[in-house]
């Protein structure tokens, strides 16, 4: 559901830009879906595979970890 609710949230902002854009006419739609299109397949690459998925929890942990001797510093002064 929230999948559809983020697809549905990309075609809502294209459609607001188009809506208060001065020249509607000139709106490159083949661009604008090769974006959305290149935005969904980046979007299944970091979701579904599972050595990006992997990649990227580990510079999460690592941010975390980070984020939590910062927190443990400035605490203990």
């Amino acid at each position: 559901m929230q999948n559809l609710q983020s697809l549905g949230g990309m075609f809502a902002l294209l459609a607001i830009a188009w809506a208060i854009s001065e020249n509607r006419r000139g709106v490159a739609w083949r661009q604008a879906a090769m974006a959305l299109g290149v935005t969904f397949v980046t979007a299944v690459i970091l979701l579904k595979v599972p050595a990006v998925t992997r990649a990227f929890s580990a510079v999460n942990d690592a941010v975390g970890a980070i984020a939590n001797a910062t927190r443990a510093g400035t605490l203990s002064s």
